[in-house]
């Protein structure tokens, strides 16, 4: 009898250790103290962590706070749902758009779960998510180095690097 309960408890042990992955997560930041838009001057803090494992994408979590002058927020509130209406219109499935404007203060927050999106269908049959064509590989994954690499390129520089 102890045979057997040793064998199944190193057979648990072992598949434990299987089905665990080593998860890394990259953020990375970016601001903006002074940009205009339209008649109103916003200041933008965005910070943007990127979940990943063997070189894949997980999911990104993008936090941000826009802050503008005392007569920007119907601006804010117009530019957040017009962004969700785009992820929406892209077709992501699994992901979060929540937002609040407090005090002429939006904060909002963007998470993509990658691995439970159908990236396939949504490359085939998407032209607005085009863009996205150079960041997935064959397996329609998205590739870590390439999101970094698409970050960097309009602003973002890396704050942390973490197991």
């Amino acid at each position: 009898m102890r045979k057997i309960v040793c064998i199944l408890l190193i057979a648990m042990v072992m598949m434990a250790g299987c089905n665990t992955r080593k998860e890394e997560k990259t953020v990375l930041q970016v601001e903006e103290p002074e940009l205009p838009v339209g008649a109103h001057t916003l200041a933008i803090k965005s910070t943007v962590t990127i979940y990943h494992h063997d070189g894949i994408v997980s999911k990104t979590v993008v936090e941000e706070e826009i802050e503008g002058d005392e007569d920007s927020e119907s601006l804010l509130k117009d530019m957040s749902e017009e962004e969700k209406e785009g992820y929406d219109a892209i077709g992501f499935e699994n992901y979060l758009y929540d937002y609040e404007i407090k005090d002429h203060v939006l904060s909002k927050i963007i998470e993509i779960n990658y691995e439970a999106t159908q990236l396939k269908g949504i490359l085939e049959e998407e032209t607005s998510a085009a863009y996205m064509q150079d960041i997935v590989n064959d397996d329609y994954e998205v590739m870590y180095d390439k999101l970094v690499k698409v970050y960097k390129d309009v602003g973002y520089v890396e704050v942390a690097s973490k197991d």
